[in-house]
């Protein structure tokens, strides 16, 4: 009998839409709705030509001086949040945003404006 190496289950892929962040409008593009760290990951997961591991989106940022793990914990959460999927590869999580950067914008601009409305 063999045995097969141990794989977690991946939990069921959502479609759920983008929720509205916080707004600040003193903030310039992303950070108007997202933190600096998160802006700045999603501002790298933008311009890239493809899915990235947190490997690569920690060497892209070289510039800043987080730390791995918190580059790893804050894509969790921008999965978490509907911004990002991810997927296994082998032993690491790919991770590809879910809307373009004009997409993201435009719902976050309908959400406020919605909130005005009501």
């Amino acid at each position: 009998m063999t045995t097969r190496p141990y794989v977690p289950r991946q939990p069921a892929p959502t479609t759920a839409t983008i929720p509205i962040m916080r707004f600040d409008p003193r903030a310039s593009d992303l950070e108007r709705w997202l933190g600096p760290l998160e802006a700045a990951c999603m501002d790298y997961l933008y311009s890239a030509d493809g899915p990235r591991t947190v490997k690569h989106v920690w060497h892209g940022m070289r510039h800043s001086d987080h730390a791995y793990t918190t580059i790893m914990t804050t894509l969790v959460r921008l999965a978490r949040k509907g911004l990002l999927s991810r997927r296994r590869a082998g032993m690491a999580y790919v991770y590809v945003t879910t809307c373009s950067r004009d997409e993201f914008v435009e719902l976050q601009i309908a959400a406020v404006l919605r909130g005005v409305e009501a």
